[in-house]
C-alpha cells in the first residue's frame, strides 16, 4: 500500500463567523491524481491556500509525509491566474524560476532546457510571453510550477479557455507525473477532465466534505440518471404537487419552469408515467431530456448547484 503524502485531521479556518473550511479528514496517497470539485465558495481555493502554507488555518493537523513542518520545496502549485513575467520569454521566465531552487549553473540550463522540451515550446522559448496564445501561457505555468521536480502538485483549473492542442499537451504532461508518481491536487470546473484522470474525488461545499470516492462508487448512486422537463407557462404549485406525491423521481432543483428530477425507476416506466400525470393535469411540456449518470448530474444532485454557481 502507498503512503499518503498529505494527510488533513479536523482542520478548520474562520472568517468572522463562517467556516469556509471545515475538514475532518482528508488524505492524498502519493503517486494518485485527487480532484477537488465544488460551487463557487465551496472553501476550495482557501484549503489550497493552507495547503500551501500561504494561509494559516485555526484548528487541526496537516501532515506533510508524517510531519507538521512544511519543506516548500516538494510542493509546486499551477495557479488559475498566470503568474509569469509577460515582458520576459519562456526561457527566461523558467530560469529565473528555477534559480529559486538551484544555484548551479550547468544543472540549471539542463533543467530549463529539458522543461522547455516537456511543454513542447522549443521553437516559441525565445519569444516573449506576451506574444503567446493563451494555451501556450498556460503550458509555461505549468513548466515554472514543476520546474524544481516538486512531490505534491496543486493544478488550479490549468485547461481554463485554452486551444485543443495546448489542452492535450497538458494532458500528456499530467500522465507523465503520474507515471513518476507524483501526486496531483485537481481543480477544474471540467467534470469530463475528472471523470478521465482523477483516481479518487472529494466534492466540497460550504467548507465541508459532502461526498468522497472513486468515480465508480459516486455513480452508483444514481445509477438511473436524471431527465430536465422545461414546462410551458404552468401552475408551479400543480407541478410541485405531482412531483412530490410520484415516487419514482425525486426533484433535485427548478428553477422557473426547469425541473430536474433523479430516476429511481426505468427511464421507459417514469417517461410514460410522468407525461400521463401532467397531461391529466393539461400541464404542456416544452422540452424533455435524458442525462446519464456522471459526475456532473451527482453533483448537481448532491448540491442543488452547478459546478459554476
Amino acid at each position: 500500500m502507498k503512503r499518503n503524502v498529505l494527510e488533513i485531521t479536523n482542520l478548520k479556518k474562520k472568517y468572522a463567523d463562517t467556516h469556509v473550511v471545515n475538514i475532518s479528514k482528508m488524505t492524498f496517497e502519493k503517486g494518485k491524481m485527487i480532484g477537488v470539485l465544488g460551487p463557487n465558495g465551496a472553501g476550495k481555493s482557501t484549503l489550497i491556500k493552507i495547503l500551501m502554507g500561504l494561509t494559516q488555518f485555526d484548528n487541526g493537523e496537516v501532515l506533510y509525509n508524517g510531519n507538521t513542518n512544511l519543506q516548500k520545496e516538494i510542493l509546486g502549485l499551477v495557479p488559475q491566474d498566470l503568474a509569469l513575467y509577460m515582458e520576459l520569454n519562456a526561457y527566461e521566465n523558467l530560469t529565473f524560476f528555477c534559480s529559486l531552487y538551484n544555484n548551479k549553473e550547468q544543472d540549471l540550463k539542463q533543467t530549463v532546457k529539458q522543461m522547455i522540451q516537456k511543454i513542447g515550446l522549443e521553437d516559441k522559448a525565445k519569444k516573449t510571453i506576451k506574444t503567446y496564445s493563451g494555451g501556450m501561457k498556460r503550458r509555461v505555468n505549468i513548466g515554472a510550477a514543476l520546474i524544481h521536480d516538486p512531490e505534491i502538485i496543486f493544478m488550479d483549473e490549468p485547461t481554463v479557455g485554452i486551444d485543443p492542442q495546448s489542452r492535450n499537451k497538458i494532458y500528456e504532461i499530467i500522465e507523465e507525473l503520474k507515471k513518476a508518481e507524483k501526486t496531483i491536487i485537481y481543480t477544474t470546473h471540467y467534470m469530463e477532465e475528472v471523470e478521465k484522470m482523477c483516481d479518487y474525488i472529494y466534492i466540497l461545499d460550504e467548507g465541508e466534505i459532502i461526498k468522497e470516492g472513486d468515480l465508480s462508487t459516486l455513480l452508483k448512486q444514481i445509477n438511473n440518471g436524471v431527465i430536465e422537463v422545461v414546462f410551458a407557462d404552468a401552475n408551479a404549485d400543480v407541478i410541485l404537487r405531482i412531483l412530490n406525491t410520484y415516487s419514482a423521481v425525486d426533484l433535485v432543483k427548478y428553477d422557473d419552469m426547469k425541473y430536474t428530477l433523479l430516476i429511481k425507476d426505468e427511464l421507459q416506466v417514469v417517461t410514460a408515467e410522468l407525461m400521463s400525470l401532467f397531461k391529466h393535469e393539461d400541464i404542456v411540456i416544452r422540452d424533455f431530456s435524458f442525462h446519464k449518470p456522471n459526475l456532473e448530474t451527482l453533483f448537481l444532485l448532491i448540491t442543488g448547484k452547478t459546478l459554476r454557481e
